[in-house]
């Protein structure tokens, strides 16, 4: 009998990897921009349009972390799925394996 190991939950680890890249991206171009309107605001406190925009990307910024981490959540659970089934998968090929040294001759 021979048991083939599914590739699949090493596609989820790099999805998990590259999304935790992407919010990695995503929260330092907002702490740029955060920085930068800062310094306006600093030198310019009646840049108003500035504030409201900076408030926006902010909510922007916290509703996309949340659905990244959602979806890291689900990437990361059905990777564990899957490595739970191999695992599982390839205890039922061993323990059915004929016994005596005969079969691995």
């Amino acid at each position: 009998m021979h048991h083939e190991v599914s590739t699949e939950p090493l596609s989820l680890i790099h999805s998990v990897a590259r999304n935790r890249a992407r919010i990695y991206l995503v929260v330092s171009r907002y702490k740029k921009l955060e920085a930068l309107a800062q310094n306006i605001l600093a030198k310019n406190p009646n840049a108003t349009e500035v504030l409201d925009r900076l408030k926006q990307l902010k909510d922007e910024q916290d509703q996309m972390e949340d659905l990244w981490e959602k979806k890291n959540k689900e990437l990361t659970n059905a990777r564990d799925l899957q490595v739970s089934h191999i695992v599982c998968a390839e205890s039922y090929v061993c323990l059915n394996l004929p016994s005596g040294p005969s079969h691995f001759s």
